[in-house]
C-alpha cells in the first residue's frame, strides 16, 4: 500500500501506520516504531517515512556484512556521526543513515541502538543479494605470480585486473594456500578518476631492514584503501606505501644489490617517483627513491639479475633504444655505475627475462615482441651468452609474441617453459604455452584454449608446491587448459593440466540481456538468454536454464547473441521463444528467432530475413493471440515488415505499417490504460503507422497512436507496475524528456499524462521488474547508472512511489544490469538481476545475481 507523499505528518503516520499493519509488519522491530514516532513529532516527510520498513532494511548499521549489528559498528557509526545539518556522508557511512537524509545525527543513533546488540535475526528478515553465483578461477586478467611465505608457510600469490578469485572477493590480488583464496586486505583502488580497474603487474619479495615483504607494482592509486600510487608493500597483515609512489604504470620489480647493500629496483613507465625525475626506472632503499643512472627513454617491461661472468648485473627489457644515454635497443645491462648494451639488441619489444641454464651454463634469455636479435631472425625469444644473442630453436609463431618465461622441474629436469599469444614453438603444435628442454620445444598437453577472445594470452608463470607436489601456474585470459576448464588460471603436474575449482558456482561467462521465466514441464526454471558459453560448470551457447540450484543447456544453444526471451502459446502448448543474432539453433537454420518446446528446437518460417530482434511480447489484438517482435529488421518470412512483426503460429505478417523506415523497435510490453489491453512500442522512431510518436506509440490491433508527444530520447525497456494508485506503463531508455516533463531516463505513463520518478536516474535505464521483497510492491531499475535521484545506487535500484533507494550496496563499479526477473525456485520468489558485474552487494555474482528475503519469519522487537 502506498502513503500520501504529500499529506501532513499526522496523515502520513497514520498511513504508514496502516500499511505496516496490513502488512503485519507494526510489531517488526523497534527502530520501526521510532520512525514512525519520529514522523509524527517532528513531521518528516515521506522520503523519511519510508525507512519503516524500507530503510530499515537497506541500511540495516550492519556496516561490515557479518549479519551482526556488534561492537564493530558501533565503532563504524560513531566514526560517521555528523550532527544535524552537518557535512554529507561519504558511501562508507550509508548504513549509519536511516533517514537518508545524508547526515548522521541523533535520529539515526536512537534507530542505530535499536539494532545493536541483535546478534541474530535482524539481517534474516532482511532482503539481501545472496551467495551462489560465481565461477572457479579469476573474472579477469591474472598477470603476475609469486611465492611468497607471510609467516603462515609458502604460498601463491596472484595478480591481475579481477575481482573475484573464485568465490572470493579480492581486488587484483589474491593469495592461493593450496585449498582456497583469500584477499590481501581490499586490495587495489581504481588507476584513475574514471574508475579505470586497478591492475596488477609485477610482484617481488624484498626486505628493507625490518623482515621480509611482498612489494606489488602495477597500476592503482590506493592499497587497502589507502593512498599508494602504482606500488605499495605488504607486510602479511596490511598495506603501505613507498613514500609518494610513481606517476605511472610499474611493469617490473627486482632485488639487486650495486654493491650498497640490497634495493628494489622498479621498471615500467614513468618519469617521476617519490616527487623526483626518474626515467622509467628507479630504486628503492627501504627509505627513499634514486634513479638509476639516466634510466631510459622509453619504458621497461622485464628486469632479471644475471652473471655473464663478469659478476651480477640488473638487466632491462622494455621498448626504449637509450639506457643511460647509451645506444642499447630494448635490453640493457646496469652494473650498479653505469648502462651498456646487449649487441645490437632487438628491433621490437622485450616483455620477459629470465635465466636458465641449458646444460652449457647459465643464460639470459629474452622474450617479447621481437623478430630479430643481434640482426638475426629470432622469433619471439632469444638466448644471451654474455656476448651474443642466438635464437631459441625456431622461436614461436603466430599470433603476437611471448610474454612470460619461468623455469621448472617436471620430474625429468629443469626446462625452460615460454608462454604468450602463439600456436607453435619449433615447428610443433603448443598453443599458447611450451617447454624447451636445451634441444628442442614440446607441448604441454593441448596447450590453452582462449575461448571467446579467439587466441591464447598467457600473462604469467610460476613453480610452485601446494603441498600436493610441484606444479607449474599459468595465468592469463583463457578458459581452458588441455581439456579442463580453467578460467585464467591453471596448474600443470609435468602430466596433466587441472584447475583452482575452489569452491563450484553457478555464475555466467560472459554476458546476460534477457531473463524470461517457463515451465518446460519439468517445474519453472529461470531462463537466460545473453552473450556467454558457460553457466556455472555448463557449457551453454548464448541461452541456458536454472531450476534453483544447476543450470542446464538448451540442445546446442544458438550461435550469435540472444536479445530478448517471451513465453507463447502458438495453439501446440506454451513454448519458451528466443530471438537476437543467431541464424542457428542446436543444428537447425533460424534466421533469429527459434522455438524451444522443451526438448528441441524449431525454426518460426524462414523467421527474420534481416536485422536483429530486440523485444517480443504475446498479445492479443481481438483476432487470436500473437507473437509480437520488434527489432531493427524490415523483412519478417518473405514479407515487408518495418520493425514490429507478428507470427500466428503459421504466418508472419506486419503490424500495421509499423515504425519509420530508419528508426527500430527495441521494447514491447502489453498495457491496459482503462480502454482496453494494448501493445506498446518502444525505440528509435519518429512515427508509427505514419502517424508522428516519438519513440513510443500504442497499437491496438488495428491502428497506431502516439502517447502525448512522446519521448525526447531512446526507449529500451517497458514495464507494467502499480506503485499504490493504479496501474502504469514505466518507460526506461536514454532519455530526458517524456511529453514535455523532464525525466531523466525513466518516465510513469498513466494512459492520459506523464511524469517523472523524481529527477530520474542517469545515464540510461535498460531493465525494469515490479517486485516485492518484503516491504510492498517495488519498482526495479537496472543498467550502469550510480545515482538514482539524489541516492548512490550501483547499477541497479528500486522506487517505491515517492522515493528512490538503493538495492543493497548494487553492483561492482564496473558493472550493468540489463535484465531483472521475479523467480521462485521452491524457497520463495526472488528478484534475479543479469547483465555484466562481478558482485552483488559486495557477494560475489558473476553475470547473474540473487536478490532474495528468507520466508522465515521475522523475531519480535524486544
Amino acid at each position: 500500500m502506498k502513503t500520501d507523499c504529500h499529506g501532513s505528518p499526522g496523515e502520513q503516520c497514520f498511513l504508514i501506520r496502516r500499511a505496516l499493519t496490513l502488512r503485519g509488519l507494526t510489531r517488526r522491530r523497534t527502530n520501526v516504531r521510532l520512525c514512525c514516532r519520529y514522523v509524527c513529532v517532528f513531521g518528516a516527510v515521506c522520503s523519511l517515512l519510508l525507512c519503516a520498513p524500507s530503510v530499515v532494511r537497506a541500511r540495516c548499521g550492519d556496516f561490515n556484512d557479518d549479519g551482526h549489528v556488534d561492537h564493530i559498528d558501533f565503532a563504524a557509526f560513531f566514526d560517521c556521526l555528523t550532527g544535524p545539518g552537518g557535512e554529507p556522508i561519504s558511501p562508507d557511512c550509508f548504513p549509519a543513515d536511516f533517514d537518508s537524509d545524508n547526515d548522521v545525527d541523533l535520529y539515526d543513533w536512537r534507530t542505530f541502538q535499536s539494532a545493536f546488540g541483535t546478534d541474530s535475526g535482524i539481517l534474516d528478515c532482511d532482503a539481501r543479494w545472496v551467495e551462489g553465483f560465481h565461477l572457479p578461477g579469476m573474472d579477469r586478467l591474472v598477470e603476475a605470480f609469486i611465492v611468497f611465505d607471510d609467516g603462515g608457510g609458502p604460498a601463491l600469490y596472484a595478480g591481475g585486473s579481477f575481482s573475484l578469485a573464485g568465490a572470493t572477493a579480492a581486488q587484483s590480488i589474491a593469495k592461493w594456500d593450496g585449498t582456497s583464496w583469500s584477499p590481501l586486505g581490499s586490495g587495489f583502488g581504481p588507476y584513475s578518476p574514471y574508475s579505470d580497474p586497478p591492475l596488477v603487474s609485477t610482484m617481488a619479495v624484498f626486505d628493507d631492514g625490518t623482515g621480509p615483504a611482498l612489494y606489488v607494482g602495477g597500476m592503482f592509486q590506493k592499497a587497502g584503501g589507502l593512498p599508494a600510487n602504482n606500488i605499495a608493500r605488504w607486510d602479511g597483515s596490511r598495506w603501505s606505501a613507498l613514500g609518494q609512489g610513481t606517476n605511472g604504470h610499474v611493469q617490473a620489480l627486482a632485488v639487486f644489490d650495486d654493491g650498497s647493500g640490497p634495493a628494489l629496483y622498479a621498471g615500467g613507465g614513468f618519469d617521476a617517483v617519490g616527487g623526483a625525475a626518474a626515467n622509467s626506472i628507479a630504486k628503492w632503499d627501504g627509505n627513499t627513491w634514486s634513479p638509476v643512472g639516466g634510466g631510459v627513454e622509453s619504458g621497461v617491461s622485464a628486469l632479471a639479475v644475471f652473471d655473464d661472468g663478469t659478476g651480477p648485473a640488473l638487466y632491462a627489457g622494455g621498448n626504449f633504444t637509450l639506457a643511460g644515454g647509451v645506444e642499447a635497443h630494448k635490453v640493457a645491462k646496469w652494473d650498479g655505475s653505469s648502462w651498456s648494451a646487449l649487441g645490437s639488441g632487438m628491433n621490437r619489444e622485450v616483455a620477459a627475462l629470465t635465466v636458465f641454464d641449458d646444460g652449457g651454463g647459465p643464460a639470459l634469455y629474452a622474450a617479447g615482441y621481437f623478430t630479430m636479435a643481434d640482426d638475426a631472425e629470432a622469433n619471439y625469444i632469444a638466448r644471451w651468452d654474455g656476448s651474443s644473442w642466438s635464437p631459441v630453436g625456431g622461436g614461436t609463431e603466430g599470433y603476437f609474441g611471448v610474454f612470460a618465461l619461468t623455469v621448472f622441474d617436471d620430474g625429468s629436469g629443469p626446462a625452460l617453459y615460454a608462454a604468450g599469444s602463439f600456436t607453435s614453438a619449433g615447428g610443433a603444435v603448443v598453443n599458447g604455452i611450451a617447454k624447451w628442454d636445451g634441444v628442442s620445444w614440446s607441448p604441454l598437453g593441448s596447450g590453452i584454449d582462449a575461448g571467446f577472445s579467439g587466441w591464447p594470452w598467457v600473462r604469467a608463470l610460476i613453480a610452485f608446491d601446494d603441498g600436493s607436489g610441484p606444479g607449474l601456474y599459468v595465468g592469463g585470459m583463457f578458459a581452458t587448459a588441455g581439456e579442463v576448464r580453467a578460467r585464467n588460471i591453471a596448474r600443470w603436474n609435468g602430466v596433466t593440466w587441472s584447475s583452482l575449482e575452489g569452491i563450484p558456482g553457478a555464475g555466467i561467462y560472459g554476458s546476460v540481456d534477457a531473463f524470461t521465466v517457463y515451465d518446460d514441464g519439468n517445474g519453472p526454471g529461470l531462463y537466460a538468454g545473453g552473450g556467454f558459453g558457460k553457466v556455472g560448470e555448463t557449457a551453454a551457447n548464448n541461452i541456458a536454464r536454472l531450476d534453483g540450484s544447476a543450470w542446464s543447456a538448451l540442445g546446442d544453444g544458438t550461435n550469435g547473441r540472444v536479445r530478448s526471451l517471451a513465453v507463447f502459446d502458438d495453439g501446440s502448448g506454451t513454448a519458451l521463444y528466443a530471438g537476437g543474432e543467431f541464424t542457428v539453433a542446436s543444428d537447425l537454420s533460424a534466421a533469429r528467432i527459434a522455438r524451444w518446446d522443451g526438448d528441441a528446437w524449431s525454426p518460426l518460417g524462414s523467421g527474420i530475413g534481416n536485422g536483429k530482434v530486440w523485444a517480443m511480447t504475446a498479445f492479443d489484438d481481438g483476432t487470436g493471440p500473437g507473437l509480437y517482435v520488434g527489432g531493427e529488421f524490415t523483412i519478417a518470412g518473405d514479407g515487408p515488415a518495418n520493425h514490429i512483426a507478428r507470427w500466428d503460429s503459421s504466418s508472419w505478417s506486419p503490424v500495421g505499417d509499423g515504425v519509420d523506415e530508419s528508426g527500430m523497435v527495441l521494447a514491447l510490453a502489453v498495457f491496459d490504460d482503462g480502454s482496453g489491453p494494448a501493445l506498446y512500442a518502444g525505440g528509435q522512431f519518429v512515427s508509427a503507422g505514419g502517424v508522428t510518436a516519438a519513440n513510443i506509440a500504442k497499437w491496438d490491433g488495428t491502428n497506431w497512436s502516439p502517447l502525448a508527444s512522446g519521448v525526447g530520447g531512446s526507449v529500451y525497456t517497458l514495464a507494467v507496475f502499480d506503485d499504490g494508485t493504479g496501474p502504469a506503463l514505466y518507460v526506461g531508455g536514454f532519455f530526458q524528456s517524456a511529453g514535455g516533463v523532464l525525466a531523466d531516463d525513466i518516465a510513469k505513463w498513466d494512459g492520459t499524462s506523464w511524469s517523472a520518478l523524481r529527477s530520474g536516474v542517469n545515464p540510461a535505464v535498460e531493465a525494469l521488474a515490479g517486485f516485492d521483497d518484503g516491504s510492498g510492491p517495488t519498482l526495479f531499475v537496472g543498467d550502469d547508472f550510480t545515482h538514482a535521484g539524489s541516492t548512490v545506487a550501483l547499477s541497479i535500484a528500486r522506487w517505491d512511489g515517492c522515493s528512490w533507494w538503493p538495492v543493497g550496496r548494487g553492483m561492482d563499479q564496473l558493472g550493468a544490469v540489463k535484465a531483472l526477473a521475479v523467480f521462485d525456485d521452491g524457497s520463495g520468489p526472488a528478484l534475479y538481476a543479469g547483465g555484466s558485474f562481478t558482485s552483488a552487494g559486495g557477494v560475489p555474482s558473476l553475470g547473474v545475481a540473487r536478490w532474495y528475503r528468507p520466508v522465515s519469519p521475522c523475531p519480535e522487537s524486544p
